[in-house]
């Protein structure tokens, strides 16, 4: 109702009790926030790589009740992806590879109001494989330089551009598998330990090497990236907003995580599912809901990794019973309105 008419800024609830013998009138009068306006975004250059610096620029932004914080989004299919948050209008941002990406920019009053704006320019971002291939092995590597910052928002960065991309290697890796004659099947839960074909053939064993090899390297990868995560701050629910979806996108490809990884991704998701719980008295439904999202989403690939790949019942079993209780804290968090004030 309130949405359909956001030009109605004064309202009033009027409830008629009738009795037999008389009838009662109790009102509300009350005054609905207003999100922030008059301003607009825009982003500089255009195009580049993933390794260059964007600037995103948020002018003239008002609110009676003051900007509270910026958040930029991209979409990756149809899931929008929180990239950066900022509490000024001027932002630096990483973003993944891809053509015509279409970003979302949040602005939020103090009081979690917001208004989204889209920008009209249309991103391309072309993979730096260079930095992509020798940041392990490189000392001055600008990937390696960005993950040593220590800042959170550069860290989740990062590993959002590096996860989406590795997350397309392995989707190339087993179609090319797969093309070559192996069963998908066989590929689609491989472990990270050596795999023998029986009776396919020297073209598909040597695929299948070549497919082992590809696979052990990036799981290399996403257990390096992964401890940058470890020592992240948690300080408000963008920060869990930000950890959360690049955590998601760090554990999809479900056959490149090790146990290392997944013990690392499940405490992780464990410390902000609690911290998500502390915070609950000041999230707003919708934050709550963004969060919730994500950490299922990790709980499942953990899951999924743990139980398929390895067949571990005792790492299962701990697995397990983590997120069951991360699970048991958003569910009452985000089904609950007692636990948070109406801040809307």
């Amino acid at each position: 109702m309130f949405l359909q008419n956001p030009d109605i800024q004064f309202w009033k609830f009027e409830v008629v009790y009738s009795f037999p013998t008389e009838i009662s009138i109790s009102a509300l009068n009350f005054l609905i926030n207003q999100p922030p306006k008059n301003g607009s975004c825009s982003i500089s250059p255009t195009n580049g790589t993933t390794t260059t610096a964007f600037q995103i620029l948020c002018p003239d932004w008002i609110d009676e009740d003051g900007i509270k914080d910026y958040s930029v989004f991209s979409y990756d299919s149809s899931n929008k992806v929180m990239i950066a948050f900022s509490s000024l209008s001027t932002i630096e941002i990483l973003l993944p590879s891809g053509n015509d990406q279409r970003l979302t920019i949040q602005i939020r009053d103090q009081l979690n109001c917001l208004t989204e704006y889209n920008l009209s320019t249309l991103i391309s971002v072309r993979s730096d494989f260079e930095s992509i291939d020798n940041f392990q092995s490189s000392t001055n590597n600008p990937i390696v330089n960005l993950l040593a910052s220590g800042n959170q928002n550069t860290i989740g960065q990062v590993l959002t551009s590096l996860s989406q991309e590795f997350n397309k290697m392995n989707t190339e890796n087993v179609d090319k598998a797969v093309s070559s004659g192996i069963p998908a099947a066989s590929i689609s839960v491989s472990s990270l330990t050596s795999q023998r074909l029986s009776s396919n053939g020297e073209l598909n064993q040597s695929a299948l090497i070549e497919f082992n090899e590809q696979l052990n390297s990036q799981a290399n990868v996403r257990e390096y990236l992964i401890s940058f995560t470890q020592n992240l701050l948690i300080t408000t629910s963008n920060s869990i907003k930000l950890q959360s979806s690049s955590l998601a996108q760090l554990t999809k490809a479900t056959n490149q995580l090790s146990r290392a990884t997944l013990s690392i991704a499940a405490e992780r998701c464990s410390k902000l599912s609690l911290a998500l719980d502390s915070m609950s008295t000041k999230v707003s439904h919708e934050d709550a809901e963004i969060i919730s999202t994500q950490l299922f989403q990790c709980a499942s690939n953990i899951l999924s990794a743990a139980m398929v790949l390895y067949k571990d019942v005792l790492l299962c079993s701990m697995l397990m019973e983590q997120e069951h209780r991360n699970f048991q804290l958003i569910m009452i968090l985000i089904s609950n309105p007692n636990r948070r004030k109406s801040i809307d």
